[in-house]
């Protein structure tokens, strides 16, 4: 299962959300002043066996993108707020059956007795599907505290896509949809 997940990751990407496959979840500190936070920087990851380099670059350079997008400057010492992500493949499991009934013949069923309305013959078959779904999850701590303040949840289906620009603008689309919400509204 982890060599799947790893050589998925080499290439697959989320969903866009304009395809309506991501689902987005933010949750916030409503006692936190989000206004005095200026200035970020990434928390060192632990290694993920299953990200190659090339997506979590990608990621990266995103990221940056974003918050930049958003009037947050990268520090280089100790910032405001420290951001923190993880990207995690899981495979969901379906099952769909499918019923063929035939017969009946005409008539009405029994209602004139038996045999009237005719016989008949049904079939069913079961098939499994399996989907990769990815979740993405985005967190801001506060560095003086040291609380998480906030926290963004991404979650879609996976599918290949062999274009590195068009992998680069998926991952785009699915940060700029988690964080869209950060900083959040204090009204």
């Amino acid at each position: 299962m982890r060599l799947r997940n790893t050589v998925m990751a080499l290439f697959l990407v989320f969903t866009l959300n304009a395809c309506g496959g991501l689902s987005v979840t933010t949750d916030f500190d409503p006692g936190t002043d989000f206004s005095t936070f200026q200035t970020w920087n990434l928390m060192e990851l632990p290694d993920n066996p299953d990200l190659d380099q090339i997506t979590e670059g990608r990621l990266n350079s995103s990221i940056e993108r974003t918050m930049g997008s958003k009037g947050m400057t990268m520090a280089r010492g100790e910032p405001d707020v420290w951001l923190g992500w993880q990207l995690i493949f899981d495979e969901e499991i379906s099952y769909n059956t499918v019923n063929s009934y035939y017969g009946g013949g005409w008539g009405y069923g029994g209602w004139y007795g038996p045999g009237y309305g005719g016989m008949g013959m049904g079939t069913s078959r079961t098939y499994e599907s399996r989907v990769t779904v990815g979740t993405l999850i985005i967190d801001i701590f506060d560095s003086e505290t040291k609380a998480l303040v906030w926290r963004g949840v991404g979650e879609g289906k996976v599918h290949e896509v062999s274009d590195p620009n068009e992998r680069q603008r998926r991952i785009d689309q699915t940060i700029d949809k988690i964080m869209e919400s950060f900083p959040p509204s204090t009204n």
